[in-house]
């Protein structure tokens, strides 16, 4: 509608009141921004490119051709998001600041989807068994950590040893003196049934050696 106001074609306008459609003919005559961004936009549509910041001027497909010729290969919507949100003098650099994190953030979650979607190979398996491996070893020593009361008092902890000690002490005690006290049939039980025990000689009394003289 404007367009057609702008170029004097009444048979799209005749809603619009007299007063306001001579107001807007005057503006778009005499306002020099308007003026300005007219012969910009002239520019723009003869330009083999699209306007400064997005394709104003061109579609979306027409910008799409476009782009899938210059790559040799059809445009993805990520390559013609990024080509029509940067600027013409430095296509690194994003028009704003939020094109800027949008498109950082979808090519950082395609590229943990990618990461994911690829079996693992030789070397991922081993850095995952060692890592399990690392988890179960801390695990075990927590638990011992935990079995042994590392909360407690040192003091506390030394007594224990100590009592441990005593109690090794003693049962050494006790094996060495079983130890000395079987170490004779021990071997004898080693190697099936135990000898027979030898009778001990016949003690002679003094009836027996009276008898004896008498012969």
């Amino acid at each position: 509608m404007l367009s057609d106001i702008r170029q004097w074609c009444d048979h799209l306008t005749p809603w619009i009141r007299p007063s306001l459609k001579t107001e807007l003919e005057v503006h778009f005559r005499n306002d020099d921004g308007f003026k300005h961004c007219r012969l910009t936009n002239i520019v723009n549509r003869t330009s083999p490119r699209s306007s400064k910041y997005t394709g104003a001027s061109a579609t979306f497909m027409k910008t799409k051709i476009r782009l899938s010729k210059s790559l040799d290969c059809e445009a993805t919507l990520v390559e013609i998001f990024k080509y029509t949100h940067t600027l013409k003098a430095n296509k690194g650099r994003f028009a704003d600041e939020r094109s800027g994190v949008h498109y950082d953030d979808y090519t950082q979650r395609l590229e943990a989807a990618i990461q994911q979607s690829q079996p693992p190979s030789g070397n991922d398996e081993y850095d995952s068994e060692t890592s399990v491996s690392e988890q179960r070893h801390n695990d075990l020593l927590a638990r011992i950590g935990g079995a042994v009361a590392i909360n407690s008092d040192p003091t506390e902890k030394l007594e224990q040893l100590d009592h441990l000690r005593e109690q090794m002490e003693v049962y050494n005690q006790q094996m060495r003196a079983g130890g000395s006290g079987t170490a004779g049939t021990s071997g004898n039980t080693v190697g099936g049934a135990p000898p027979s025990a030898s009778t001990p000689p016949p003690q002679q009394g003094e009836d027996d050696n009276d008898d004896y003289l008498n012969l």
